[in-house]
Order: C-alpha cells, then sequence, then structure tokens
C-alpha cells in the first residue's frame, strides 16, 4: 500500500512537471510569435481589456454595462475573466491572454490523469497524461485565445469528479441529455463511466 501512495505521488509531480513543461513551451513559443489575434472573431481580446480596466479603476456599473453590451453569448460566461490574473502579472497583452489557457493545461493533464487512474491504475494515469501532452495540437492549442481548450479541459474535469464521486453519479444522464445537442458522444461517454462507477 505504502509503494502504491509513494507511486501515486511520484506520477502526481510528474504529471505537474509535463504541465510545467507545456507552460515553458507556451511562454517561449508566444515570445518569438508576432501574429496579432486575426481569428478572434467575436472580439473577445478586446474585450476582455475593456472588462479589465473597469475592474481596474474600480467602475463596477461601467463594468456591468459594458459586460451587458459587448459581451457575445456565444462564448461562455466567465471566458473573459479568465485572462485578468495574467494581465495583473504580465500586463495587458495578447501573450497574457493566451497563456491564460495555462490553467487549462493543468486541468487537463490531472484529469486525464486520475481518469486513467479510476479506470486501472496510476501507471495508466500517468500514460494517458502523457499522450495528452504529446497529442500534435494540444499544446499548440492551448496558446490560442479561444473556449475550446478551456471547455476540453472543464469537460475532462467532470468526468473524473463523476468517476470519483458516488452521491453525483446520477448527474451523468442529465448531462448527456443537456448537452445532447452541443458534443453527443462525449456526453454518452460520460454517462456511461458515470453509470459503471
Amino acid at each position: 500500500m505504502e509503494d502504491s501512495r509513494k507511486i501515486h505521488y511520484f506520477f502526481l509531480v510528474l504529471v505537474f512537471l509535463f504541465g510545467c513543461y507545456g507552460a515553458y513551451v507556451n511562454y517561449k513559443v508566444l515570445q518569438e510569435d508576432t501574429t496579432p489575434f486575426i481569428y478572434d472573431i467575436l472580439n473577445s481580446y478586446v474585450t476582455s481589456i475593456d472588462h479589465y480596466r473597469f475592474l481596474q479603476q474600480g467602475d463596477i456599473i461601467g463594468f456591468i454595462n459594458h459586460y451587458i453590451t459587448k459581451y457575445s453569448r456565444d462564448y461562455p460566461a466567465l471566458y473573459m475573466f479568465q485572462t485578468f490574473p495574467f494581465y495583473a502579472i504580465f500586463g495587458i497583452s495578447e501573450d497574457a491572454a493566451a497563456m491564460s489557457n495555462t490553467i487549462y493545461l493543468f486541468i487537463l493533464l490531472f484529469s486525464v490523469y486520475f481518469i486513467g487512474k479510476k479506470m486501472k491504475n496510476s501507471y495508466a494515469g500517468f500514460l494517458s497524461a502523457s499522450i495528452v501532452l504529446f497529442i500534435p495540437g494540444v499544446l499548440s492549442f492551448s496558446r490560442v485565445y479561444l473556449p475550446d481548450f478551456g471547455l476540453a479541459a472543464f469537460f475532462l474535469l467532470s468526468l473524473a469528479l463523476f468517476l470519483y464521486s458516488d452521491f453525483l453519479s446520477f448527474l451523468g444522464p442529465l448531462q448527456g441529455l443537456a448537452c445532447s445537442s452541443n458534443i453527443p458522444f462525449l456526453c454518452i461517454l460520460e454517462w456511461l463511466c458515470s453509470y459503471y462507477t
């Protein structure tokens, strides 16, 4: 039992180091990259800057008015706020906005690790997290300021939580029904995993 606990903690440290590696690679690539956010169709980068400046100045009423009038309802409600800590630490820039997906990279890696650990063992969880990190496109997509990467990370986090909880397993079918219009296969997969735990 003690050895399996040591292996579990060892793999957790390795997964954390993988996340740090991914964050470092993203940081280095973003330093060299000078491409503007031309793919930002809904102008979410500029809107997040405006939101941040309203809050930074303490203008709550201006922030609420701006949020109601300028925020696109096509994106998740808290999407614009993910950049605020990175703006505060690194200053307002496209690189800081793109680096805000670093949090989701860690959520993705740890979620995949715990899913693999629950379904098989710590070795399977570590192998799963390793494979996910080195899938072509995962690191490059984590450098893009779009909500897709965060949504994927939170989907896997919810799957991991369903696998580890006894009292939340009844929510799997409800979430599957609620999301059936967006990603039916993944929701059905989540429902099956929550059903069989």
